[in-house]
């Protein structure tokens, strides 16, 4: 492993893969049908984080942990820490050290939050860390189990139902992170999730309690419970919707979801043509928001993530389903909303204006535990929220953290920064 100084001597990344890595490097008819590499991974992640920090310590490199029923793997780690001069002045303040734990949603990768990273550690004083789960990024590319969870009766193994997560698929996510974060020597932390993240982390919280302080969700995948979901009354005599009477995209879609195939598949069977379709979705998706420089470091990035080994990604099969009834969507199998309705741990979820994520069940929640849970908007933004506004982005989720720990972080957020 090679580590090297960027442009100020406290900034430490991983510019050549691991001898781990290049054992888990993805077939030799992959990697010249699609160009794609750990190598090139590892340097578009590396390019990406030394281009937008610049004036904060931070270090990049896969940390080794022990998880259970899958051995020794490595989650790929960021540590961003505060300058001196801020540590200082909160040192005298700080009545905690909680640091911030930052998670990635599917497809993605930690260096996503490259807009964010300086200006939390920077404002907060805190550590912050940012994690590949296990399976994507550049974490360990651990095989994926299948979907069989417990013995019946009968001593036979059974599948697990429509409404279930398979425990084993559930833990691989849940207990590496619980490994990383006793070998990082953290005791509690301010957990925030993206999209999937969101989602896996809010699981990571109910069997975890005990080490988070404090949640956010931007923008999670999993909230709705589709049982809640309003049925349309069709006409008497009308039969309901059928998977035949769809769009035939949309049943394309649902063939392609029951043999298990993901977006990365589709998007390594493209082969040579992948990168073209990835730039023009990257810049459709975010326009003139970003330079031409920093749409192409994000889009080599999330590519080369991409066509690596699949692993992680087949949890898609097996948290969510999809039903054309009572009308076509993505729905998890135990939904969110069952869970933070409950909850003790303050919970805030962050949505854009935009955001194609969001589920009016959120209301519902928030209306349920108000003690607990809160709920945000973000004008401008849609479902990257924190990467379309990332000021006031930061603006929310240190205010949420600040209502625990004020003498830490006393924030500034103006009515105009975002609406609650």
């Amino acid at each position: 492993m090679t580590v090297t100084s960027h442009a100020h001597p406290t900034a430490e990344a991983i510019v050549e893969a691991s001898p781990q890595e290049w054992r888990e490097e993805t077939s030799w008819w992959t990697r010249m049908w699609t160009s794609a590499s750990t190598a090139k991974a590892v340097s578009a992640e590396s390019a990406l984080l030394s281009r937008f920090l610049l004036n904060s310590s931070y270090s990049l490199r896969r940390v080794a942990v022990e998880v259970n029923n899958f051995g020794t793997q490595h989650i790929n780690s960021l540590i961003v820490s505060p300058p001196e001069h801020v540590k200082h002045v909160h040192a005298k303040e700080a009545s905690d050290d909680v640091p911030i734990v930052m998670t990635h949603g599917f497809g993605s990768g930690l260096a996503m939050f490259y807009r964010n990273l300086e200006d939390l550690s920077t404002r907060s004083g805190r550590r912050v860390y940012a994690v590949d789960w296990l399976g994507m990024g550049r974490s360990s590319r651990a095989d994926y189990p299948a979907r069989t969870s417990s013995r019946d009766l009968w001593g036979l193994w059974k599948k697990a139902g429509p409404d279930e997560v398979d425990p084993e698929q559930l833990n691989y996510f849940l207990d590496s992170l619980e490994a990383w974060r006793k070998e990082m020597g953290i005791e509690r932390m301010h957990l925030l999730g993206h999209s999937w993240g969101g989602y896996l982390s809010t699981r990571y919280a109910q069997k975890y309690p005990e080490r988070v302080k404090t949640l956010t969700l931007a923008s999670p995948f999993g909230v709705a419970d589709r049982h809640a979901e309003a049925a349309p009354v069709a006409p008497e005599g009308e039969a309901k919707m059928n998977p035949k009477s769809l769009p035939l995209a949309a049943r394309a879609m649902l063939r392609f979801w029951e043999w298990n195939y993901t977006p990365q598949y589709i998007i390594r069977m493209m082969g040579p043509w992948a990168s073209d379709k990835a730039h023009s979705a990257v810049d459709r998706r975010f326009g003139d928001t970003m330079t031409a420089d920093e749409k192409r470091l994000v889009c080599d990035y999330l590519l080369n993530l991409a066509l690596l080994a699949p692993a992680g990604e087949y949890s898609l099969h097996a948290f969510a389903s999809i039903l054309t009834s009572p009308k076509f969507g993505l729905y998890a199998r135990e939904p969110l909303r069952k869970i933070i309705s409950f909850t003790d741990i303050p919970t805030s979820f962050i949505y854009g204006d935009a955001d194609w994520m969001y589920n009016p069940q959120v209301l519902a929640i928030v209306d349920r535990n108000q003690k607990a849970v809160s709920h945000h908007t973000i004008p401008g933004a849609g479902h990257h929220v924190y990467l379309d506004q990332p000021h006031l982005f930061n603006n929310c989720f240190l205010s949420h953290i600040a209502q625990l720990t004020p003498t830490i972080d006393s924030v500034p957020t103006p009515a105009a920064s975002y609406v609650s």
